[in-house]
């Protein structure tokens, strides 16, 4: 069931990128500060109690050196949210990838998200 949630949607965050539609200019914060994230797990999540890697931010060390992420332990949502006025009732959970290496936080995560707020979608990082 959960790689069919994943498969979704990254369908649907692709999907939403090859439409045509211009975006409305997105009247809400570009993104939440990181006080607003929402934890997956509170405490130490199942399987990773013995975990001793740091999660790591850096630049992809080739193309347009977007930011990435690695050795995610404590996974989080990170919510855009539309503003009210152009908000259509809708969500998805936007799960960047990066060829099982990093998370591409920027090009297949934020990007996408702020391209879905702008259309009225409330879009959540993980």
């Amino acid at each position: 069931m959960l790689r069919a949630c994943v498969a979704a949607t990254a369908f649907l965050s692709f999907a939403a990128l090859a439409a045509d539609a211009p975006a409305p200019a997105p009247a809400a914060p570009a993104a939440a500060p990181a006080s607003n994230r929402i934890p997956v797990w509170t405490g130490v999540p199942p399987g990773a109690e013995k975990a001793t890697w740091k999660e790591i931010d850096s630049a992809m060390p080739w193309g347009d050196h977007d930011p990435v992420v690695r050795n995610v332990v404590n996974a989080s949502l990170e919510p855009f949210l539309p503003d009210a006025a152009t908000r259509n009732g809708t969500a998805v959970i936007v799960a960047p990838g990066g060829a099982f290496q990093f998370l591409n936080i920027k090009l297949e995560g934020t990007d996408v998200a702020r391209w879905l707020q702008a259309r009225g979608v409330s879009a959540f990082v993980l």
